[in-house]
């Protein structure tokens, strides 16, 4: 199992990518603002591919 996180937004709020291994489907768990770029980093890193968003709670700068 695959679990990146870091903090995005105006509120640091953490947000997750997870997959079940490289080269696989995975799940971004509540992106901010400002989200993007770690995202694109780590889905990169490790060649995965954006399969759903998955938002916990509602933030203004979640996206």
């Amino acid at each position: 199992m695959l679990v990146c996180a870091f903090p995005a937004g105006l509120l640091a709020c953490n947000c997750y990518v997870l997959a079940p291994h490289p080269k696989a489907d995975a799940v971004i768990v509540d992106p901010g603002q400002g989200a993007f770029a770690p995202l694109r980093r780590i889905l990169d890193e490790h060649r995965l591919t954006p399969a759903a968003v998955l938002l916990t709670h509602g933030h203004i700068d979640h996206i």
